[in-house]
């Protein structure tokens, strides 16, 4: 399986400490089975919130490469498991155009206890612009299935 990581945030906030103020946060999550294969499409979004649940400095938007996902977590990216449930992304690195970047996916169930799905480093990204790292928490959404097949 793949996944692709599309993350956009405007907001202050100071990584590695608890302050934060959002303005607004997003993220796209696809999950494919391969190359060429339709794509499951899940969407993250916080808007004005203070604290530690979502951040960025300034501005950013990140679109990374497509990612291998090991097979244990396969059924970790299922409608069941991912869709309706509370997740939180974070891609931190600084990039000006290209570059690498870490990605950090995991979901939270109603103990607040985390499951990590996606614990990534050096991740290529063709796209994006970023001082140091973005974050988000929300809701996950399901939003489409896109693509050929």
């Amino acid at each position: 399986m793949e996944a692709r990581i599309t993350i956009s945030g405007l907001g202050a906030g100071i990584p590695g400490t608890s302050f934060g103020v959002n303005l607004i946060s997003g993220a796209y999550i696809e999950v494919r089975g391969s190359k060429g294969e339709k794509s499951r499409v899940y969407g993250i979004q916080d808007t004005l919130s203070i604290g530690n649940d979502s951040s960025t400095v300034g501005f950013s938007h990140v679109q990374t490469n497509w990612m291998y996902i090991n097979p244990k977590n396969y059924n970790l990216f299922s409608m069941d498991s991912l869709g309706n449930t509370v997740g939180e992304i974070n891609v931190a690195g600084t990039l000006i155009g290209s570059g690498d970047v870490d990605v950090k996916l995991e979901t939270i169930n109603t103990h607040g206890e985390s499951s990590t799905l996606l614990d990534l480093k050096s991740i290529k990204t063709d796209s994006g612009f970023q001082l140091a790292a973005t974050k988000v928490r929300g809701k996950v959404k399901f939003f489409s299935t896109t693509g050929k097949k």
